[in-house]
């Protein structure tokens, strides 16, 4: 019996998945169904194309912008409705910080600065 192209590539993805949950997993902690739905999600947004890391004005540091737009999306996937919830959850949960980006609960930037992070793009 040959197997076509798709379910060629449906094979490749699910074992490239096992392994990265499998490597994700020791890193960062157990993986729930909604935080590896989140690792496919990202997995599949070119974060880094689209959005550049650090701004290079003068001045204060910009916080992480692709740590706090994966932040976003992981509300989304989440099914959060603030990002007051977003923020607890962030604190409490050692896994999704890593996931965003974050190794520590002090690292989490305050509310204030998800409020404005994307403000500027929107001028």
């Amino acid at each position: 019996m040959q197997i076509t192209l798709r379910q060629r590539l449906e094979q490749f993805s699910h074992l490239n998945q096992t392994r990265l949950f499998d490597f994700l997993e020791q890193q960062a902690g157990t993986l729930t169904d909604k935080t590896k739905l989140l690792v496919s999600a990202l997995g599949m947004l070119p974060l880094s194309r689209l959005i550049a890391p650090t701004r290079s004005w003068k001045g204060r540091p910009s916080k992480d912008r692709q740590a706090l737009a994966a932040a976003f999306v992981a509300k989304a996937v989440l099914g959060l409705q603030t990002t007051r919830q977003l923020l607890d959850r962030l604190q409490a949960d050692r896994t999704l910080r890593y996931l965003c980006g974050w190794n520590s609960a002090e690292a989490v930037p305050h509310e204030s600065t998800f409020s404005r992070a994307f403000g500027d793009d929107m001028d």
